[in-house]
């Protein structure tokens, strides 16, 4: 059975997403928690992490409503897992169902299909870039964050003895960015995770990138598309204090894009008192 996840943002972000039908995914040293960057010790590598950061509760959170929806202001949507246009081996455009029909093939590569350009403080940058997960057949894509008692000096999740070289150590890029301290645990976070380097680099690998320097990402952020199938289903949950006049606004954008989209008024609507 297919599952739903939660995304609380501001309705101008919403707007967004629906009109560019795409997700942000910000990079790691831009998230909200700082120690998630800083622990890795070498800060270089987060600018090559891109998350997009979800809930698994489909259980309204006051918190999040407060942190993320702007002071209660703004919007909840629920999307089924994995909402994203994937690419086939042959650079067509497919959904999940159909990528995880093909990734049953040897043949088959499917990963999330990235933006072509991206644009960053006005500039378009179109180098190809190499996603180096995002492969729905090794699991690495869609991960639940992990809660501990950590601090910030706190780093042997990242690093292993390495079995090629006696007495050296390497990385665990997958557990990058899964990680947070567990006063955070109130949000019972799941994100997407990309891991990227430009294409026409060597070495390719994305460690052997990060600690030889070759590839600078410029951009802080990647739009990833939504895959028609998937934006028809989105269900939004008008905020606490929603205006009358966004609901207006987000119903008339949102059924221009498909009559099928859910919108509902929150369960704490006239419940919640506005702060003074």
């Amino acid at each position: 059975m297919k599952k739903n996840i939660t995304h609380y943002t501001s309705v101008e972000n919403l707007k967004k997403i629906i009109e560019s039908k795409k997700i942000r995914f910000n990079r790691l040293d831009k998230v909200d928690d700082i120690t998630e960057y800083k622990r890795l010790q070498n800060e270089y590598l987060s600018k090559y992490v891109f998350v997009s950061c979800w809930t698994n509760s489909n259980r309204e959170n006051i918190a999040l409503w407060n942190m993320y929806g702007n002071s209660m202001k703004g919007v909840c949507i629920s999307l089924e897992e994995f909402p994203f246009e994937f690419q086939d081996s042959n650079n067509n455009i497919v959904s999940i169902d159909e990528a995880k029909c093909k990734s049953k093939s040897k043949e088959q590569n499917i990963k999330v299909a990235l933006p072509k350009n991206i644009e960053e403080n006005g500039e378009i940058y179109i180098e190809k870039m190499r996603l180096l997960n995002g492969n729905i057949a090794n699991n690495n894509f869609l991960k639940n964050i992990c809660y501990k008692n950590v601090i910030v000096s706190d780093t042997e999740e990242f690093y292993e003895d390495n079995p090629y070289y006696t007495g050296s150590i390497r990385i665990v890029p997958d557990n990058i960015a899964i990680l947070k301290h567990i006063d955070w645990k109130f949000q019972n976070e799941v994100r997407y995770i990309l891991y990227v380097n430009r294409i026409g680099y060597e070495p390719i690998g994305l460690i052997n990138a990060i600690f030889n320097h070759v590839s600078t990402l410029p951009f802080t952020n990647i739009d990833v598309p939504i895959h028609e199938q998937y934006l028809s289903k989105m269900k939004i949950t008008l905020g606490p204090l929603c205006s009358k006049s966004d609901e207006e606004d987000l119903r008339e954008i949102a059924y221009s894009v498909s009559s099928k989209i859910i919108i509902e008024k929150s369960f704490w609507s006239d419940k919640i008192r506005p702060a003074s």
